[in-house]
């Protein structure tokens, strides 16, 4: 294939960033629209609560995770950077609006490099069609653009920008620390020092 040929099959094919699920406000489909046009929505009555997740049950009750290094251990990407932009959406697979958070990697820990430029999608957020606004609450307080984050998932695809990722691996980091949410049942503190993450990190890759 010629180079020319090369960019021209670039430039049509999709955005890798942005997985297949998530349609922007400012390009919703045909599908986005019809799903839009059948939910029966009360504007009056305000945002619709989270989706209950599983992991809202199992934190309910007497179980206990264990601390956040190890919570994180199973994830293909761990990384913290800062929300450089927020894009409002519909989620075709959840029939309710979401938010595609970009952030760019200032401290990677695990499958990211620094200065990368990664993708997730929020489970909540707002949106606007034919003067009708549609809204969702996400689990935790929504983000805004300069946040610092630790976000934890694995990739939609072996080299895509974009991340698998629930509402209990995206974590706010303030003064080097990262909070753990109250709601989820982690040990040991709700503030988890950066420095001392990676070290255990770094530690249990060295016994490897």
């Amino acid at each position: 294939m010629t180079p020319l040929l090369v960019l021209l099959a670039l430039a049509l094919s999709p955005d890798r960033a942005t997985p297949a699920r998530f349609v922007p406000e400012s390009a919703l489909n045909a599908e986005a629209l019809a799903q839009i046009a059948a939910v029966q929505w009360d504007s009056s009555a305000g945002c619709l609560p989270p989706v209950e997740s599983d992991i809202d049950a199992e934190s309910a009750g007497a179980a206990q995770y264990p601390e956040l290094a190890r919570f994180l251990e199973p994830s293909q990407v761990i990384a913290v950077g800062r929300i450089e932009t927020l894009t409002p959406g519909w989620d075709i697979t959840t029939h309710r609006p979401a938010t595609l958070a970009a952030v760019r990697v200032t401290e990677p820990l695990r499958g990211a490099s620094s200065g990368e430029r990664l993708t997730y999608v929020i489970d909540g957020g707002r949106i606007v069609v034919d003067g009708r606004a549609l809204c969702t609450e996400p689990h935790y307080e929504m983000p805004k653009s300069g946040d610092v984050v630790l976000l934890a998932g694995r990739r939609e695809g072996s080299a895509s920008p974009h991340l698998i990722a629930t509402e209990s691996s995206v974590f706010p980091v303030k003064d080097r620390a990262v909070i753990v949410p109250p709601w989820l049942n982690l040990a040991g503190g709700h503030r988890v020092p950066l420095d001392s993450l990676r070290s255990k990190f770094r530690s249990r890759m060295e016994k490897e």
